[in-house]
């Protein structure tokens, strides 16, 4: 009868496993991660993976996806750009490794096995206390009930400021919010929101003085914009 190479595990001994065949390696993770979560006293994570890079995580996810159905898979990709670079981190990215440092923050016991994912690269690189990551972070899932000002606190932590109620042009209080909807949008909604008001002017402008061109309009400003089409700069 073969031997399962999870019965050689002992902790704090290592142990190798060589001429693991292509495409196999789902197959003895989920194997290693099984026999792990069994055990007495188990950890939350029954198994941490280093890959060697992305797409190499990539295949064993898909691997232990079909070889291991039960298993719960946690990737924790590395940045795709380097510190202070021109280009910004993938918004994907960022959200892949939010969610997998905020679940690990929180996790205490699984009832079925887990597999954490992660590349070399990832393993290097510095992350966030775990403190600073439990106190920003916010799970929520259908059938949930979060209290309001729970919630609002979390947003005012995380920069999120109230806008002007539409009706009295004053702050949103918790009184005001507490049993409506609330609508959430980040910066890059409000910024694309501002740059088609400003498009919207400039082509009013343009309609009043066929003179002007749109590069002398943008050098002007929003407020010079507003008083030649004589509409009361906004404060």
């Amino acid at each position: 009868m073969a031997k399962s190479p999870a019965d050689s595990l002992r902790p704090g001994k290592a142990l190798t496993l060589a001429q693991v065949a292509d495409g196999a390696e789902g197959l003895v993770l989920a194997d290693l991660a099984r026999s792990v979560a069994a055990r007495e006293r188990a950890p939350a994570i029954s198994l941490g993976v280093i890959c060697r890079d992305g797409q190499r995580m990539a295949a064993l996810t898909r691997a232990l996806a079909f070889f291991g159905p039960d298993i719960a898979v946690l990737e924790f990709p590395a940045w795709d750009c380097l510190p202070y670079d021109r280009v910004s981190p993938n918004a994907s990215v960022v959200a892949q490794r939010m969610t997998a440092l905020s679940r690990l923050t929180r996790v205490k016991g699984r009832d079925k096995p887990s597999v954490l994912l992660t590349t070399v690269n990832a393993a290097t690189q510095r992350v966030p206390a775990r403190e600073f990551v439990a106190t920003h972070a916010l799970s929520v899932a259908p059938g949930n009930v979060l209290g309001m000002h729970g919630v609002i606190e979390w947003l005012e932590l995380n920069g999120f400021t109230a806008q002007l109620c539409s009706t009295c042009k004053r702050p949103l209080d918790r009184e005001a919010i507490k049993g409506q909807i609330m609508s959430i949008e980040g910066m890059e909604a409000r910024l694309r929101a501002q740059e088609e008001k400003l498009q919207k002017l400039m082509q009013a402008a343009l309609a009043a003085a066929p003179l002007m061109t749109p590069e002398m309009l943008q050098s002007l400003g929003e407020g010079h914009i507003r008083e030649r089409l004589g509409e009361q700069p906004k404060p």
